[in-house]
């Protein structure tokens, strides 16, 4: 997905995986789709408590768990790792976003062409942020 365009099966994908993950219970505080300018790809970008306590490795580990546990369901989602971003709740950029975007449960709403709290967003999908 090296393209400027957020498709709507990248959409439906990146809801797909964070339902399994909720169902998982792994805690994610924001999610969302960024469009990342200066290498030209969307981040799924997820923040969550278990990188501050458990470190970066140990989340991500989590995250695979689930993507392969979907796998063996044969529900396979189209997102690899290497798509996703891990980050804490208290990440710069989901700081920057949470104070002027609401989206809480699972939304879809689109920040584009836009400063939010003096950070500019090319592009961008937000599901939750809390």
């Amino acid at each position: 997905m090296d393209t400027k365009v957020l498709v709507d099966v990248d959409i439906s994908q990146g809801e797909r995986l964070l339902h399994a993950l909720d169902e998982a219970g792994i805690v994610i505080r924001s999610a969302l789709w960024f469009y990342l300018e200066e290498s030209a790809e969307w981040r799924l970008i997820l923040a969550t408590p278990l990188v501050n306590v458990h470190g970066p490795k140990k989340a991500y580990e989590k995250v695979q768990e689930v993507l392969k546990s979907l796998e063996a369901k044969g529900e396979p989602l189209d997102i690899h790792l290497w798509q996703i971003s891990l980050v804490s709740p208290e990440d710069t950029l989901v700081k920057h976003l949470r104070g002027a975007v609401k989206a809480e449960g699972i939304s879809r709403v689109r920040v584009s062409g836009s400063s939010v709290n003096g950070l500019y967003v090319d592009d961008a999908l937000v599901y939750r942020l809390t």
